[in-house]
């Protein structure tokens, strides 16, 4: 199998309303499945908007997309043993509502509320994979600081090679890129397609691991690895 990066994500449950609605929003099936039929968004050039996020499929992040250290046949192994300790440390829980938000001029799913469980998941997940990571290249540290980061983030970036994790980290399912004139019409548009959705109970119950397979390709879901009862 080919690995170029891993990643590990919260993904709703396959059989979730709101899986599907956001891979037809984004227009791929993460799970190799083909997506829902795109909604319809006159006005708005949906494909574009979600070209960014399309190719990390619908998710939110827990452990960012990292270069293994070992080959592929000796990373995927370690990592899935790796993911089933972690998963096995953690249980289930139940998630706060979702609401539409801003984030950095971009359209994503936060939480109404904080969840101190999902957040010890990130920061575990965060900690104890990082010995399968491979350094990032100083072109990625170099991008990163190109967008801006504040001190805490800086220091994040340099010690687990990306700046948003552990005190830095925020929930979000990213939906849209940056959308400047885009805003109001994309926001109004996902409020239609997500809105139903959006208060649903659900539960922390499984976590993800993706697979980036060749620089650039789009991930793919591997595996989900269910957490503690």
């Amino acid at each position: 199998m080919l690995i170029h990066r891993l990643a590990l994500y919260y993904v709703p449950a396959a059989d979730d309303p709101l899986t599907r609605a956001g891979n037809a929003w984004l227009g791929r099936d993460p799970a190799g499945g083909a997506p829902p039929p795109r909604p319809a968004t006159p006005g708005l050039d949906l494909p574009a908007l979600t070209a960014a996020p399309a190719r990390y499929g619908f998710h939110a992040t827990l452990k960012p997309p990292f270069r293994p250290r070992a080959p592929a046949d000796d990373a995927l192994p370690a990592a899935l043993t790796a993911i089933e300790r972690l998963a096995a440390r953690h249980r289930r829980t139940a998630l706060p509502p979702l609401r539409l938000d801003d984030l950095d001029g971009a359209l994503a799913l936060t939480l109404a509320a904080p969840c101190p469980a999902l957040h010890a998941l990130c920061d575990d997940a965060v900690a104890s994979l990082d010995h399968l990571r491979a350094p990032a290249p100083p072109e990625e540290h170099a991008r990163r600081r190109a967008a801006g980061l504040d001190p805490a983030q800086e220091a994040m970036l340099q010690r687990w090679g990306y700046p948003y994790v552990m005190g830095c980290w925020r929930f979000h399912i990213t939906l849209t890129g940056r959308l400047d004139d885009a805003a109001a019409a994309a926001r109004r548009w996902a409020a239609v397609h997500f809105g139903p959705h959006l208060a649903t109970a659900r539960r922390l119950d499984a976590i993800a691991l993706f697979i980036e397979p060749t620089q650039g390709a789009p991930l793919v879901l591997h595996s989900r690895h269910r957490l503690a009862e």
